[in-house]
C-alpha cells in the first residue's frame, strides 16, 4: 500500500470518519483494575472468586469473571501448555476460545459453529444463478466461516481458527487474514445494507466484525463504509495469551476488553438497524413500491466471484460445486 499512498495518505484513510471502539462498563473496569500486579495463580482465584456481579444487570462483569476462573483452571493444571503443545484446532476452541461465544448470550446473538456456509455469502455466490436461457445453474457453496455470529437471519461478523504454524504465521492464517475473512465480512456488510433499504445515512454507522485465532494469539477486524462505496477494514491490536500463567493484568485482561469490545461493535450495529427500521413505521406500509433509488441510497459493489471449482462426489449426492 505504501507504494500507492503516502503516510499521510494512508493516515488520513485509517482516521477518516473512523467510529471509536465501544467503552467498557465502570463495573468491569473497576474489576479488571483488582488484577493489577497480581501474577500467582491463588492470588488472582481469590480476586475473581471473591467478586460477585448479578448475572442480569451486570451481565459483562460476570462473564468475565467466569471466563477469568476458567482459564485459571487451565493455568492451574497445566492443561493449556498441554494443550497448546499438543492439541488441535478445536481443543484451543473449547479451553480458550469459547469465551467469545458465551460473552454474547446476554444480546442472544447465536454463535454458529456448525461448519455450514453464511447465508449472505450464499446470496452473493449464487446471485447469477438464473441463466439468460431461463434455466438454473447448480447451486455454489460458499464458504464456511469457522464461527457466525448471527440474529434473526442476518449475520454480524465471522471468525477463522488455526493452530501454530513453525514459520510463524502460515499459508492458511495468511489467505483467511487477507482474503476468505474479508470477503465474508463484506458479504455481511451487504446483507445488512439491504436491511436498511441501502439509507446512507444508516449505512455510515454499520459495522461487521472478524477475528483470527492462530494458535494462542487473536487478531479483530472491523469493517465500515465511511464515505464512497468502498468498505475499510481496521485491525484492532493483536492480543496473544500465554500458555503459561505470565502477567496475567497485561495479557489475559487485554484479550477480555477485546472480546467485549467487539460485542460492542455488533450491539451498536443491531440498535442501528433496530432504529432504522423503527423509523419506517407507517411509511408506506402497503402501497406501491418504486424500484427507482432514491437520492439517499448507497450502492456498493458485492464482492467478487471467483470460478467456481467442483469437489468430488460424496456417496448418494452430486458434485458440490464450491465457491473459491
Amino acid at each position: 500500500m505504501k507504494t500507492v499512498f503516502t503516510e499521510e495518505e494512508l493516515k488520513s484513510i485509517e482516521d477518516h470518519k473512523l467510529l471509536p471502539l465501544p467503552s467498557l462498563s465502570a463495573t468491569v473496569k473497576d474489576f479488571f483494575e483488582k488484577f493489577k500486579g497480581k501474577n500467582n495463580v491463588d492470588n488472582l482465584w481469590e480476586v475473581a472468586d471473591g467478586s460477585r456481579f448479578h448475572p442480569g444487570r451486570d451481565f459483562d462483569a460476570d462473564w468475565a469473571k467466569r471466563s477469568i476462573l476458567d482459564i485459571l483452571s487451565a493455568y492451574r493444571w497445566g492443561t493449556l501448555s498441554t494443550v497448546a503443545q499438543s492439541g488441535g484446532e478445536r481443543d484451543l476452541i473449547m479451553l480458550v476460545w469459547r469465551s467469545i461465544d458465551t460473552s454474547y448470550q446476554n444480546i442472544y446473538v447465536n454463535t454458529l459453529r456448525s461448519d455450514q456456509q453464511t447465508s449472505s455469502g450464499s446470496a452473493r455466490a449464487n446471485e447469477d444463478r438464473l441463466a439468460l436461457d431461463g434455466s438454473i445453474k447448480p447451486k455454489i457453496q460458499s464458504v464456511k466461516p469457522d464461527l457466525i455470529l448471527t440474529k434473526e437471519h442476518l449475520e454480524f461478523g465471522a471468525a477463522e481458527h488455526g493452530f501454530d504454524d513453525e514459520s510463524g504465521v502460515g499459508e492458511k492464517e495468511l489467505n483467511e487474514t487477507y482474503t476468505k475473512l474479508p470477503k465474508t465480512m463484506k458479504d455481511m456488510m451487504m446483507k445488512l445494507a439491504a436491511s436498511v433499504d441501502y439509507d446512507e445515512t444508516t449505512m455510515r454507522s454499520l459495522r461487521v466484525v472478524g477475528l483470527v485465532h492462530s494458535h494462542l494469539r487473536m487478531t479483530a477486524y472491523v469493517m465500515d463504509i465511511p464515505d464512497g462505496y468502498v468498505c475499510r477494514i481496521r485491525k484492532i491490536k493483536e492480543q496473544t495469551i500465554p500458555s503459561s500463567l505470565s502477567d496475567f493484568y497485561n495479557t489475559y485482561i487485554p484479550f477480555l476488553e477485546v472480546v467485549l469490545k467487539v460485542k460492542g461493535i455488533v450491539k451498536t450495529t443491531m440498535e442501528t438497524i433496530e432504529n432504522y427500521k423503527a423509523g419506517k413505521e407507517g411509511r408506506n406500509r402497503s402501497g406501491y413500491e418504486s424500484v427507482i433509488p432514491t437520492s439517499n441510497m448507497l450502492m456498493v459493489p458485492s464482492a467478487l466471484n471467483m470460478p467456481p471449482k467442483t469437489t468430488p462426489k460424496k456417496r448418494k449426492t452430486g458434485p458440490q460445486v464450491e465457491d473459491s
